[in-house]
């Protein structure tokens, strides 16, 4: 453990595997990191590590985004990650991707969790229907 009470070896692994990923090409960086978030059997620490790898490595691409949002629930929470991250420049189709995403663009991609709180609240008496 280092002053902060993290484990030193930890972070010092979770470095070098960042820095793994950006001496790679970074289209093939993007398919391995996307495409673990697609597989169905991710931890939760693994999800992060993803995360945290994409960011750390500015490997955010939403061509890829897409393609979580079309796949189970935990790509498509995945997804909220991915593009809450900031890049360090955006190019005009990327702000127009984004832009699809405002008010009710993203709300529909997530439907089945909509109605799921919907009927929770309102076994709560939250919400009157």
């Amino acid at each position: 453990m280092n002053e902060t009470g993290e484990d030193q070896e930890f972070i010092d692994r979770q470095a070098t595997l960042f820095r793994y990923f950006d001496f790679l090409d970074k289209d093939l960086a993007i398919a391995i990191l996307y495409g673990q978030l697609l597989s169905d059997d991710l931890t939760g620490a693994q999800f992060k590590q993803i995360s945290k790898a994409i960011s750390s490595s500015n490997l955010i691409d939403y061509d890829q985004v897409e393609k979580l949002l079309a796949g189970s629930l935990l790509a498509k929470k995945s997804t909220l990650k991915v593009i809450s991250l900031n890049k360090d420049w955006y190019s005009i189709q990327d702000i127009a991707y984004l832009q699809t995403l405002k008010g009710e663009g993203l709300v529909k991609l997530f439907q089945e969790i909509v109605i799921m709180v919907l009927k929770v609240t309102n076994i709560f008496g939250k919400i009157t229907a």
